[in-house]
């Protein structure tokens, strides 16, 4: 099952009527990208895909939020909006890096559980 970070990005190549190979191509990613990509995307990836395709709105392809497209900034807000970009990425590593450990509690804590009911029997 893809990952809703790469049918995503598959639904806006479709939109530009191109293949995934000549998106991948054109951005400098290597070829299978797109079917790889997991829950998130690498700064230096996405850094690839918004030069290429400034239209992109990145909110959208990290998180499903607001439209697939995004008014392109003029070019002095170029480096803002890659800062912009930057820091929503970490923000979304952050929460999944938290969820990650959460999991982690939880899991531990079931476990815990089990073990204790199992002793007691």
């Amino acid at each position: 099952m893809k990952s809703l970070v790469s049918q995503r990005l598959t639904d806006f190549v479709a939109s530009k009527k191109i293949s995934h190979r000549q998106f991948e191509k054109e951005c400098g990613l290597y070829q299978g990208f797109i079917n790889s990509l997991g829950k998130t995307i690498a700064n230096d990836k996405l850094e690839l895909i918004t030069k290429k395709y400034p239209d992109l709105s990145v909110d959208w392809l990290l998180t499903g939020r607001g439209e697939m497209y995004t008014e392109i900034p003029p070019s002095s807000e170029h480096e803002d909006r890659l800062e912009f970009i930057k820091s929503l990425i970490e923000k979304y590593e952050k929460t999944i890096k938290e969820k990650d450990a959460r999991i982690e509690k939880l899991t531990d804590i079931l476990l815990d559980e089990k073990n204790h009911h199992h002793e007691s029997h």
